[in-house]
This record gives C-alpha cells, sequence and structure tokens, in this order.
C-alpha cells in the first residue's frame, strides 16, 4: 500500500508541483496510521521456536468441564486461545487432532472460523496448562456467541425425532447465508456439536463466525441426512418459501465445493499429519491399541461421510427443484435478508471479569477490545466451566 502511494505521489508531483505538499502530508498520515490485522487472521509466529517466549502475556484461565482454557497476548497486541483437554487419558488427546483438521478445512476454504494450529506434546508456551501434552492455539473471532438468540443449527445424532436436518434448521438457514454455509460445514465434517455458544454473530460485519469444532469426524451425519430428505420428498403437505429454498441452495452448493476440494484421501493423509504433529506416534506414550482404533475409525467416517454426502446433494436437487416448482420459481431470485438483531439480553457479557487482565501494557483501544473478546468468551462457555474458588 505505502509503495503504490509512493509512485502515485511521485507521478502526481511531477505533473502537479503545487500538490507535493499536501500528497506529503497524506503519505505522512498513511506512514504514521497504525495497521489493524484482526485476530482472527493473525499468524501464528509465537509457535516458532525462536520466538522470545518473554514477550507472551497470560491475561486469563478458565476451567471448562473438558477443557483448560488460556487467553494470552504475543508482543504484537494479537489474543489468542490456547486450548487442552482437561482428561490425561490418552484418547481424549484427539480432541486436537479434530479440532485442528476441521479448522483446516475452514481456513483452506475461506470460511468465516477461528484458525487452529496443533501445540506439540512436550513443546513450551507459557499458558499451556501440561506441557507433556498436545494442546491447540486459537485466534479469536469478532461478535458474541448466539445464546439467548432465535438461531437453532445444532444437527444432532442422538435423538431420533431431532436427527439431523431437521425443518428448523433449514428455516433458521433461511434467516442469514452465512448461517446454510455453518450447517452445511457440520454435515460435512460432522460435527454435532453447533450449540448456540458455538457460533458468534459480528453485528458490525453481520456476519457468523465459527468455534469449536472437536466433536468433528466422529459421525456420519450425511446419512440421517439423506433420510431426512426422502422424508420430506414423500411428504405432500411439507411446504418451503422462497427464502428456505435459497437457503437450502446455498447448503447444497457449499457441500458440493467441500466435496469435490476434500475427497476422503487428502483428509486422511491430514489427519495423519495432525497425528504426527501432536507427538501420537511409535514410541509415544499416547500411541497405544485404543488411540490406533479411533484415528481408523474418524477416517472410516470421514469415507462413508464422503460417500453419503454425494447421495445427499442429489436429494437436495431433488428436493429444490420440487418445490421451486410448486412455488412457481424456477429461476429463483436473490432473497434479501435483514440484518440480525441481538438485543442487549442476548450479549455474553455478563461473566465478571477477573481483575489480572485490567492492566494491560497496550493502548485503550486494545486493551479494551481484549476485555472485550475474552468477556465474549467467557459468556459462550459460561454454562460449562467450573465455578472458581476464592
Amino acid at each position: 500500500m505505502i509503495i503504490i502511494v509512493c509512485f502515485v505521489s511521485l507521478i502526481i508531483s511531477r505533473a502537479m508541483p503545487r500538490l507535493s505538499p499536501f500528497l506529503f502530508i497524506i503519505f505522512a498520515i498513511l506512514w504514521n496510521s497504525p495497521i489493524k490485522v484482526h485476530d482472527v487472521n493473525c499468524s501464528f509466529d509465537i509457535l516458532n521456536l525462536q520466538y522470545d517466549t518473554k514477550k507472551i502475556t497470560v491475561l486469563d484461565h478458565l476451567d471448562h468441564r473438558k477443557y483448560h482454557i488460556t487467553f494470552l497476548m504475543d508482543a504484537l497486541k494479537n489474543l489468542f486461545i490456547i486450548k487442552q483437554a482437561q482428561s490425561s487419558l490418552s484418547v481424549n488427546q484427539l480432541f486436537a487432532i479434530r479440532e485442528a483438521l476441521s479448522a483446516y478445512i475452514a481456513e483452506s476454504s475461506n470460511l468465516q472460523a477461528n484458525r487452529v494450529r496443533i501445540i506439540p506434546a512436550n513443546y513450551f508456551i507459557p499458558g499451556k496448562p501440561d506441557v507433556t501434552r498436545s494442546a491447540t492455539l486459537h485466534t479469536v473471532v469478532p461478535g458474541d456467541s448466539a445464546k439467548g438468540s432465535k438461531f437453532f443449527i445444532k444437527q444432532q445424532n442422538k435423538n431420533k425425532d431431532t436427527l439431523g436436518l431437521t425443518y428448523r434448521i433449514i428455516h433458521t438457514m433461511s434467516l442469514h447465508p452465512d448461517l446454510s454455509v455453518i450447517v452445511a460445514f457440520d454435515t460435512f465434517t460432522g460435527n454435532t456439536d453447533r450449540s448456540r455458544g458455538n457460533f458468534f454473530y459480528d453485528k458490525a460485519s453481520d456476519t457468523f463466525w465459527m468455534i469449536d469444532m472437536e466433536t468433528s469426524f466422529t459421525y456420519n451425519l450425511c446419512e440421517p441426512n439423506c433420510k431426512m430428505m426422502h422424508m420430506f420428498l414423500n411428504q405432500q403437505s411439507f411446504n418451503l418459501t422462497r427464502a428456505e429454498i435459497n437457503g437450502l441452495i446455498i447448503y447444497r452448493d457449499t457441500l458440493e465445493k467441500l466435496i469435490t476440494k476434500y475427497p476422503p484421501h487428502s483428509l486422511h493423509k491430514k489427519l495423519d499429519e495432525f497425528v504426527f504433529q501432536a507427538g501420537i506416534k511409535p514410541g509415544s506414550p499416547f500411541l497405544n491399541k485404543k488411540v490406533a482404533k479411533m484415528i481408523q475409525k474418524h477416517k472410516n467416517t470421514i469415507s462413508e461421510s464422503y460417500k453419503s454426502a454425494q447421495k445427499l446433494v442429489l436429494l437436495l436437487d431433488k428436493l429444490i427443484t420440487f418445490h421451486r416448482t410448486k412455488i412457481g420459481d424456477q429461476h429463483l431470485t436473490h432473497h434479501t435478508y435483514e440484518k440480525c438483531n441481538f438485543s442487549d439480553a442476548e450479549k455474553s457479557h455478563d461473566y465478571p471479569m477477573r481483575p489480572n487482565v485490567m492492566n494491560l501494557d497496550c493502548s485503550k483501544e486494545k486493551a479494551e477490545y481484549i476485555i472485550d473478546r475474552i468477556q465474549a468468551y467467557q459468556g459462550a462457555f459460561s454454562n460449562y466451566l467450573i465455578p472458581v474458588t476464592r
């Protein structure tokens, strides 16, 4: 950006010398303006062996029922979260693998989700609770969790009456295009835990963001979704609005893109890379028969889901075509979505702040941003936090 401004300034100053002083002022403003990089896209330099760990500030720690959660800040004032399983059982170390694989798919597909990297076992970084075990390092996302809102997109795998892609979810997808993308992503990865605390809404950009994807690749969600599509096709009384059809189109198109980009063999290979990176390898105390069996189970789920996803896309084509014809709309026009509205009561900023993050060595604006993000995440996790005794 600065180089382009310099080049344009040089050309204009030669053509119109009287404008040179004004161009110099503009250049000076641009040069001194801070370059704001959102934390969700910040680099993971703090995982480099050469990084000075003394420049990492541990801000706060939460005890989730399943995880240790630590907030930390790097030298550039970027905010990160360390997430590590509470249990030291070897099979629970696969939480980090599943989280990293899901986040890899989201990141490489340019989907709105936090970025995740694996912190290997026996690798020290300030804020990592147990150095001997693997953990994950997460960027933070903007906005507030959807807790208390009307948005329901959790594809369940336990209750037979609410299995997979229900009409309630289809209707929710009609409320915002991002929700269709998130549901398609969860279908493809088999994520059955998209509770309202696991996706955020950013009012400023009118976008939804995903977090927490460690339950992925444990269940083939595409199979029950195929059954739901068969059921909808056979129900004569079942009707869809234009907005709901549009949501299904986005859902189908996203699913189709994921199928094309991530065949089973590529995800199997990536899974093996993350397993090795986490320190689960021959000679490691974390690699045993149970863990090896679970890794193979994840690979089988990936392969089965891929086949079911292909069938699901065909069924979605039929359902969309049928309901387009039913409402006499062969060429569906773009649906206008209303900007989502979260009331103050729905915001997740009611969790009390601990005083140790109040005095931060950074600008007031950045300090307020960091405190806001920590509060948002505390609110999202509040139902699952272990009370702190003082």
